[in-house]
Formats: structure tokens, sequence, C-alpha cells
């Protein structure tokens, strides 16, 4: 559908006043503007999601990580765990792997050492579920940026961490 025909199914829904909250209106870094919309309820979320067939959903997680990556493109770090979500629910585990080891770097960077070492984890497992030319270059980019996160995290004589190393 057309955008605007989109907001405006959107605005009947946030009129009824049952399902949708309007939450005004948001500039994206590319200079679009767009309304934008939440559930009043997590479980309508949910119970909508499960109504999907599981290739329709996949498709628009895509398209939606997508978007988001076209609008923050050369800052995407500011939305890259959103963005690995939607790209491993897409089903494009490359671009998810590459997405978690962005959020774990920017967790590490606020000095959340357990979140970037939970983002990091999950890249290296996103990576040993697919295969694509660029895995080498991203394993060790992510197990790099790993290990101080993992000292802090599991301590220097961490098992996880020598492990981790002897990898590189």
């Amino acid at each position: 559908k057309d955008i605007d025909d989109v907001e405006a199914d959107c605005d009947g829904l946030v009129a009824d006043g049952r399902f949708v909250q309007g939450r005004g209106a948001s500039a994206w870094p590319d200079g679009t503007l767009s309304s934008r919309y939440r559930f009043s309820h997590a479980m309508h979320r949910e119970v909508l999601l499960a109504r999907l067939p599981s290739g329709r959903r996949s498709r628009l997680s895509r398209a939606i990580g997508d978007r988001i990556r076209t609008a923050y493109e050369g800052r995407e770090e500011e939305v890259a765990a959103e963005l690995a979500m939607h790209f491993e629910h897409g089903l494009d585990l490359p671009a998810a792997a590459h997405f978690r080891a962005l959020a774990g770097e920017a967790s590490a960077k606020r000095f959340a050492q357990h979140e970037a070492v939970e983002h990091f984890r999950r890249a290296l497992e996103l990576l040993s579920e697919s295969d694509f030319a660029a895995s080498d270059l991203l394993e060790i980019r992510i197990r790099l940026a790993s290990c101080a996160p993992l000292a802090s995290v599991a301590g220097y004589a961490a098992e996880e961490l020598e492990e981790n190393l002897n990898r590189l």
C-alpha cells in the first residue's frame, strides 16, 4: 500500500481507540517524516503476528529492516539491535550477524558489557547457521571486539575467552 493509505488506516484504528495509539510524528535521518503508532497492549501485537503466515511475516521483517537501514545509512549503529532483530526474523542471517556485531560494538562503547557479550554470542551463532563469503572476516571482527567485554563479564581466566582467542 501507499504510505498515505497505511497512515489513513492507522489513523482509523487510533480513532477506534481499542488497538492502536498515535505517538506523534517522527523525522528519520534520511529526511522522511512519518506518523508513529503503537499497539495499546503487547498482546495485540502478538496476536497480529501470530495470525500472519510465517513467509509473509519473514518478508515484512526483511522489508522493514531494509527501510530502516536505508533511512539510517551511515548511522546504522544507532539502530543496530533493531536491524539485527528484523533481519533475523526475515531470515537474512548474514545481515543479522553483521548488525548483531554492530550492536555489540555499540553496547561495548556504552560500557554495557553483558549486553555486548550477548550480541556477540548471537552474532557468532548466526554465522555458524549461514554460509556466506565474508563470514571469516566478520567472525574475526566479532571475536576481536568481544575480547574486552567477555573479559569484563566472565573474567580474564574464563574458558570462553580462551576459546575465543584460540579461534583467532
